[in-house]
């Protein structure tokens, strides 16, 4: 099998397991793994964003970082990207699909569609089968149809990668669920912030018993992970001098009820669920 990984899957996996196993076990399970310099910018660039959720050093975490054993798309690649471009543009175009070119997700999709076709000895040689990693929704939006129709292979996310080295008995099923929630917790980090915002706030002197209610109820909502509850007191007139004395609370609010609009903690949740009624099937 060969992957193609993008800059948000390969973060996820570095912050959910913490340490460089699981790139050990990537490379032992797939014998291809690339990644293109525009992704490397980008992992670069946005390595430390979770790291305060973590006990990490920063020195550990670069250290991880610089261990990664994976390989940088041959220069062959540069040779027959433009016509990979032209491709991809014609049919975004076609579709009425707007892929922004200088993302990552848009490189990590022509390194796709030229690994699907390169061979041994000149471009368009093959027709190999590609897995390519992302976990970003918008781009699995956009890009699955051009995937499939172009029989380039299979967009998968962190979770996949996970459940592929489970069924390769890389990692136990204890580490599989464990991780899932890793990831998950990712993008719940608005909500560790605002818990701690919460915390901070509820400390303060002068706080009248109303808005002391509301802020436990708000923390109440958070905690257990109830985000309908949490969405739904934007609309409740009795939590606006709370949201008046601290608009921070509104806003993380406003953050959360977006990212659960995108279904990410029911999708996480599911997949735990598959695992835990043993419906993947492994031998």
């Amino acid at each position: 099998m060969t992957l193609v990984i993008d800059a948000c899957s390969l973060l996820n996996l570095i912050h959910c397991v913490g340490d460089d196993s699981f790139l050990k076990a990537i490379n032992a399970v797939f014998p291809r793994v690339y990644l293109t310099n525009v992704v490397e910018s980008e992992i670069n660039s946005n390595f430390n964003e979770y790291a305060y959720l973590y006990d990490y050093q920063k020195k550990d975490i670069h250290e991880l970082r610089y261990s990664l054993g994976l390989q940088k798309y041959r220069s062959e690649f540069e040779k027959d990207k433009n016509e990979c471009k032209v491709l991809a543009r014609s049919y975004g175009i076609y579709k009425k699909d707007v892929f922004k070119e200088s993302s990552g997700e848009f490189d990590s999709l022509l390194l796709s569609l030229y690994l699907s076709r390169s061979g041994i000895k000149e471009f368009n040689e093959n027709l190999n089968t590609i897995l390519f990693a992302t976990d970003d929704a918008q781009a699995v939006s956009i890009f699955s149809s051009f995937f499939f129709e172009n029989q380039i292979g299979n967009i998968i996310d962190s979770v996949d990668i996970l459940t592929i080295l489970y069924l390769k008995n890389k990692i136990t099923r204890g580490d599989l669920i464990k991780n899932i929630y890793n990831i998950q917790r990712l993008y719940l980090r608005p909500m560790d912030k605002l818990i701690r915002n919460i915390e901070r706030m509820k400390g303060k002197e002068n706080l009248s018993s109303s808005i002391q209610l509301h802020l436990s109820m708000v923390h109440k909502f958070v905690y257990e992970t109830k985000l309908q509850e949490l969405a739904e007191v934007l609309e409740i007139p009795s939590y606006r001098p709370l949201f008046l004395k601290f608009p921070l609370i509104k806003e993380s609010i406003l953050e959360i009820k977006n990212i659960n609009r995108h279904d990410k903690i029911s999708y996480f949740n599911y997949r735990v669920a598959l695992i835990e009624k043993d419906l993947i099937w492994k031998l």
